[in-house]
């Protein structure tokens, strides 16, 4: 299972329009979301089964334009994850 921090999503965006984009690119497991402190923004990570299915999601769908804002796609790795947080705080 492949975790994919989202980060720079707008708080209008829920799981019926990110789901889809991912199951795109293959099979989603779980999609948690989480606010951001300036509640204008928010992040999500998203558990894709396949390595090779997440790489290409990534690549897919980082810095497209989802309700206005530019999203921003990486792996979530869990030692790390505060710091991907902190990285993509807008």
């Amino acid at each position: 299972m492949v975790e994919i921090f989202v980060g720079n999503l707008s708080k209008e965006i829920t799981d019926l329009d990110l789901r889809p984009l991912f199951e795109w690119y293959g099979k989603v497991g779980t999609i948690k979301f989480f606010r951001e402190r300036n509640n204008k923004l928010i992040s999500a990570t998203v558990s894709m089964y396949s390595q090779g299915e997440a790489n290409k999601a990534m690549k897919g769908l980082n810095e497209i334009d989802l309700f206005g804002t530019k999203s921003v796609c990486t792996v979530v790795r869990y030692r790390k994850w505060a710091e991907a947080v902190k990285k993509h705080r807008y």
